[in-house]
């Protein structure tokens, strides 16, 4: 029987077209050349190999791109209490929620809304739908791309979708921040209950509820845009504690202003008295060293207050709306049991 046979192959024998590599004379060690060119593979198995050189290039960081608007993270998402910071209630904003089947009547709502404000505006409502079907490429890019595949070959949805809710959400915030002689005027007109505006004003600052901030300049820019400019300032401003004085938190530069939550997150963290610290705090984390940052750099679970209430750890609210502005001070307790 040859050795063929006894043993399944001959020694130094390979099946395919791999080779063998002797590093020395000795034969101490083996190295085998993986490398397999004779093997087809499809166009999807190719486009799964070029995900990995995919997956190299999104892992740096881009500090200087402005924040896609997506979802929340689905570990978020699973609980229950926390839908209300990003499920809207009322009025869908965007296409993240467009087809959410509970909030079908706001549809009528936006579209009423927006017919108030091209009427209001004196501007072809031709003329502005143009001028957003013209941008509608670059919008695309402010979203997560796996939010918007159903609309990757209908972009006149998406277009009709932005201008009107980019129409009603300036008509929404005109109407009372806005220079109207009479409110209740307008606001009769619209036959909105007060309750329903209430909660229309707070879906609108939800993550999942964003438009680009883009829209709305594209909206406003045949009309005196300066007025609806500010009437967003004082919505931003009457959404905290402690309004400014002034607009002196306002982004300058049309780049800087993302969506109307980003807007609000800017009005927080600012502070008249250190305003780059509040505005650019990752900035500042730069000028410490790599040593320091890396002692700094633990893993914490978040607490929600009532935990942190159990835990003996206690909350005042603070003297203005800055986030920034947190002071931390130790106090004892001591039980009855301890005065003994």
């Amino acid at each position: 029987m040859s050795s063929m046979e006894e043993g399944g192959g001959a020694v130094g024998e390979v099946s395919t077209d791999q080779t063998i590599i002797n590093n020395n004379t000795n034969n101490d060690s083996v190295s085998i050349d993986m490398r397999c060119t004779d093997v087809p593979l499809s166009k999807g198995e190719l486009a799964n190999l070029q995900s990995l050189d995919k997956a190299l290039d999104g892992g740096q960081l881009n500090l200087t791109a402005n924040p896609l608007i997506r979802k929340v993270p689905s570990t978020l998402r699973r609980t229950e209490d926390f839908k209300k910071y990003f499920k809207p209630k009322v009025i869908s904003i965007g296409p993240l929620h467009h087809d959410d089947p509970t909030l079908h009547e706001s549809k009528e709502l936006k579209l009423k809304l927006a017919a108030h404000f091209v009427k209001n505006s004196g501007v072809d409502k031709g003329s502005l739908y143009r001028n957003m079907k013209k941008e509608i490429d670059g919008l695309r890019k402010c979203y997560d791309p796996n939010e918007l595949e159903q609309y990757s070959n209908d972009k006149e949805k998406l277009a009709w979708m932005f201008f009107v809710d980019g129409c009603a959400i300036l008509q929404a915030i005109y109407m009372r921040y806005g220079t109207y002689d009479d409110f209740y005027a307008v606001y009769g007109q619209l036959f909105i209950k007060n309750d329903l505006l209430t909660f229309v004003y707070s879906d609108m600052l939800l993550l999942e509820n964003q438009i680009p901030f883009r829209v709305l300049e594209l909206l406003t820019s045949s009309s005196d845009g300066e007025q609806f400019m500010n009437a967003i300032k004082r919505f931003i401003d009457d959404t905290v504690i402690t309004p400014a004085e002034d607009s002196e938190w306002w982004p300058q530069q049309g780049g800087e202003r993302i969506h109307l939550l980003h807007l609000l997150r800017v009005r927080l963290l600012f502070n008249k008295e250190n305003q780059l610290w509040c505005r650019f705090p990752f900035y500042i984390e730069h000028r410490f060293s790599n040593e320091a940052r890396t002692k700094r750099c633990h893993s914490y679970p978040f607490r929600n207050v009532k935990e942190l209430k159990k835990a003996g750890i206690w909350l005042k609210a603070s003297q203005t709306s800055c986030l920034t502005d947190i002071s931390l001070r130790r106090k004892i307790m001591f039980t009855a049991n301890d005065r003994r």
